[in-house]
């Protein structure tokens, strides 16, 4: 697989291009995952943590600058990223910040998230770092060698690799329902539960599903459910 030594500057991909287009005072596109430890963190580990993977992960300490036709984004040395999580998580970054890159490391008893904007990586790639982090601050170096240069895929736009101009029809389909709730000022939609393992786990094996399988099909249940109330209180 071919490696490639971290730019000076990236070209933002076609979806990032967009993601620094449209956000709005309501939708700041800043996505999160973190772990949930046995011991408490310790900040001063995972300061260096996030140190010692710098290098490898250059793509994701960057900051967004302003093109003569478009935006790109720029490496950043390192600084310190990790902070006590606040009152309000993925709250908003400041794009086009001198010198600080557009990530968060935040800390809270024995949790840890990484924050960042959706135009800096999307979900696949955060879990890669994020799994990534917890591994060298678990001492873990077998999980992802940190002496190798980033690999060239994780730095390129695969749209600009794998389109092209043919142009293709566009089935059409009926609009999908969507979930929709009052907009509220300074409320946060989130839910955020815990299941103990061994109370999901035998529902799941009974349906021949994983957790994951299990829980998502929960999700989406009960989305329909809502959707058939939803239709038939307008009937």
């Amino acid at each position: 697989m071919q490696k490639h030594k971290a730019p000076k500057t990236m070209q933002l991909n076609m979806a990032a291009n967009t993601f620094l287009c449209i956000r709005t005072r309501k939708w700041n596109y800043v996505i999160r995952m973190g772990y949930l430890l046995k011991d408490e963190i310790d900040p001063e580990r995972l300061r260096r943590a996030v140190k010692d993977i710098w290098p490898r992960f250059p793509s994701f300490f960057v900051a967004a600058r302003r093109g003569f036709f478009s935006y790109y984004l720029e490496c950043m040395d390192y600084v310190d990223v990790v902070c006590p999580e606040g009152d309000y998580f993925c709250r908003p970054f400041d794009l086009f910040c001198k010198n600080t890159p557009m990530i968060r490391v935040v800390y809270d008893d024995c949790r840890f998230a990484v924050e960042i904007p959706h135009a800096v990586a999307d979900g696949k790639g955060l879990s890669i770092f994020t799994r990534a982090l917890l591994a060298r601050y678990l001492g873990l170096d077998d999980v992802i060698d940190l002496s190798e240069p980033p690999r060239a895929e994780e730095l390129s736009d695969d749209y600009r690799r794998f389109c092209t101009e043919t142009k293709g029809k566009i089935p059409k389909d009926s609009a999908a329902w969507q979930y929709q709730r009052p907009y509220v000022e300074n409320y946060l939609k989130v839910i955020h539960g815990t299941i103990p393992l061994e109370n999901i786990l035998p529902a799941a094996k009974a349906r021949g599903l994983s957790v994951t399988e299990y829980l998502m099909c929960a999700y989406l249940y009960s989305f329909y459910c809502a959707s058939t109330y939803s239709v038939l209180s307008m009937q």
